[in-house]
């Protein structure tokens, strides 16, 4: 259905409203549709290197930051992150040990939000840095949620189409990789009760 959808206005400069051929109306939540796009992207990308291990690959291209960030970690973050370098490289998070517990960042993924990303580069060495298993996926879901369309930003209609279409080609478009909703759909029939047409 989303892939049908014809977007008509951006609400309060966070919410595209678009009608789907039946009638019915959806209200989509740009930031969260755009977090959600991203992570699919990135998840992606990272089970797909995964899976070629052993074989070359290029990983994510990165955004050298002109100015290299210092982030001072705990003495276990340190040890953690120093073990997950290589694959922080490979998601286009360029770091290096800079003596006892930092770290000098030197880049981060490229592509939309990159400058956003530059300021929340202690937030995704903590993230990288967790003690827990979920750790890759707690930081891809950082990534993206950094990195994605802010609420306040006007969209024209082509760029309300594009996002529209990149959602429904992601494998779960209801929910932002946080869990919140995405989209709310109110079908014909609501609007036609709730009218009293």
């Amino acid at each position: 259905v989303l892939a049908t959808l014809r977007p008509l206005a951006q609400l309060q400069q966070a919410v595209i409203l678009a009608e789907a051929p039946d009638g019915s109306l959806y209200l989509i939540d740009q930031h969260r549709a755009h977090e959600r796009i991203i992570y699919e992207h990135l998840r992606n990308k990272h089970v797909g290197m995964r899976a070629d291990e052993g074989e070359e690959w290029a990983g994510t291209d990165s955004h050298l930051l002109l100015e290299p960030v210092i982030v001072e970690l705990k003495r276990h973050q340190a040890d953690l992150l120093e073990q997950r370098l290589p694959i922080l490289r490979d998601l286009g998070l360029e770091c290096e040990r800079f003596g006892g517990r930092s770290f000098l960042v030197r880049s981060v993924p490229s592509g939309a939000g990159q400058e956003q990303l530059a300021g929340h580069v202690h937030e995704l060495a903590e993230l990288a840095s967790e003690d827990s298993t979920d750790w890759e996926d707690h930081l891809l879901i950082g990534l993206a949620c950094r990195s994605a369309l802010r609420r306040g930003r006007d969209l024209g209609i082509d760029e309300q189409r594009a996002l529209i279409t990149a959602l429904a080609a992601v494998s779960a478009p209801a929910v932002c990789p946080h869990g919140s909703p995405i989209l709310l759909h109110y079908s014909r029939t609501f609007l036609i009760d709730k009218f009293d047409w």
